[in-house]
């Protein structure tokens, strides 16, 4: 082999690991939980404490969300866990389980609690049928995670062992995924990444220190580094370059990240930016007089704005 061609061989592989990935292992300790946190269920976005305050929030000023939500969900409560192996399994998985924790403790209907419970034990009990790099198992992973710390005392110690082996599974499994340049790992704007973020540090902040033989420092440590990496990556003016469809699609995992950063570690890298600021003008701005349909630019199409809770 010639000098030259080495040395171009040479330069085409660095530029494609270049290219192939945009994290790298953080510092160890980047993830610094609150003291009074740990230890303590709820920890995610609230605690004990401010229960009875969501709890006269959701019956009160707030009963029209509740009442939305029961449209959408309450037809679940009771029904069997299962997995369908299609969209619906977002439901299952994420959304329908985190309807069940936050009903019950706004109505403490036991059935809530039970619903939420047996879907979170047998995706723990069935991780080798889900888990995967995808959308779908990251939306799993979170919801086991809010049903493990929101519902906490609704389990036995054995239960609460059995969902911490799976959530730290999950975040085992996720970990090196992050840097073997996938098409999701070249870009922090992208949904997917945004979406393996959001399941990672749900997994890792759920049960961090509960366990001294689970250790997830690393994990949590990745979950707040590339967080604060999606954060420099995200246009000042608030768009994304994968259009207003992807928008819909994709916002509401940085928003909730942002929370849960910002509740877990004292910390949101996304609040008070430019993005943060511009966000909502973007997606206003592709919209049609009327609120009735949308300018399809990028990967989108046309139809009524959704996903409009990103907007609160």
């Amino acid at each position: 082999m010639s000098k030259q061609l080495f040395l171009g061989l040479l330069v085409s592989a660095l530029c494609f690991s270049l290219r192939a990935q945009v994290l790298q292992v953080p510092e160890p300790g980047t993830f610094k939980i609150r003291p009074e946190l740990l230890g303590k269920h709820p920890r995610l976005y609230f605690t004990a404490e401010d229960i009875p305050e969501i709890r006269r929030q959701a019956l009160g000023p707030r009963k029209w969300f509740l009442d939305r939500a029961k449209e959408a969900f309450g037809s679940y409560k009771g029904k069997p866990p299962q997995l369908l192996h299609d969209w619906h399994d977002y439901l299952y998985g994420f959304w329908g389980q985190f309807f069940m924790d936050m009903a019950y403790l706004v109505e403490q209907d036991q059935a809530y609690a039970d619903t939420a419970r047996s879907w979170a034990l047998f995706f723990a009990r069935n991780r080798s049928e889900w888990l995967a790099d995808d959308l779908i198992p990251m939306e799993i992973v979170s919801g086991m995670a809010l049903t493990y710390d929101i519902l906490f005392e609704q389990f036995s110690e054995s239960e609460r062992a059995e969902l911490r082996g799976a959530l730290y599974a999950a975040a085992e499994f996720m970990y090196p995924e992050f840097f073997i340049g996938e098409y999701w790992t070249q870009d922090l704007q992208n949904n997917h990444m945004h979406n393996r973020i959001h399941g990672l540090a749900h997994a890792a902040f759920a049960i961090y220190g509960d366990d001294p033989g689970l250790d997830v420092q690393k994990y949590a440590d990745l979950a707040v580094y590339a967080f604060r990496e999606l954060a420099r990556w995200l246009p000042d003016d608030g768009s994304t370059h994968e259009g207003p469809g992807y928008w819909s699609y994709g916002r509401h995992w940085v928003v909730r990240t942002g929370h849960l950063m910002e509740h877990v570690t004292g910390e949101d890298p996304t609040a008070d930016t430019p993005n943060d600021h511009n966000d909502p003008a973007y997606r206003f701005y592709l919209t049609t007089p009327g609120w009735s349909n949308t300018f399809g630019i990028g990967d989108s199409g046309s139809g009524p704005p959704d996903n409009v809770e990103c907007l609160a």
